[in-house]
């Protein structure tokens, strides 16, 4: 599996049928990444735009954990919130993870 992803930014808008989309803009033009739908008539509590603005902020999340640890010393900042920050990006990029020092 590859590990690269459309790059960012992304965002969301309304399409539409009411759902919402999660575009990116390419130089080819807007690439449809996904599609969050919004079935309030069923599940009235479901927060599709709330879910579709967390994908479109997707790439900018990873980027920021990912500065994150490159500036933190693995001396000096350890514990579980840094394991599951590597644990996370890891998954993010289709890789599985060891924790550090096998912890």
């Amino acid at each position: 599996m590859s590990n690269k992803h459309t790059p960012g930014p992304w965002h969301s808008q309304r399409h539409d049928t009411g759902d919402f989309e999660v575009v990116a803009d390419t130089a080819a033009g807007q690439a449809e990444l996904a599609t969050v739908h919004c079935e309030a008539e069923y599940v009235p509590s479901l927060p599709a735009e709330a879910n579709a603005r967390l994908i479109a902020a997707a790439p900018e999340l990873l980027a920021a954990l990912v500065g994150l640890l490159e500036v933190m010393d693995p001396e000096h900042v350890t514990g579980s919130a840094r394991l599951h920050a590597c644990a996370v990006v890891a998954h993010a990029k289709g890789e599985s993870h060891e924790p550090e020092g096998g912890e």
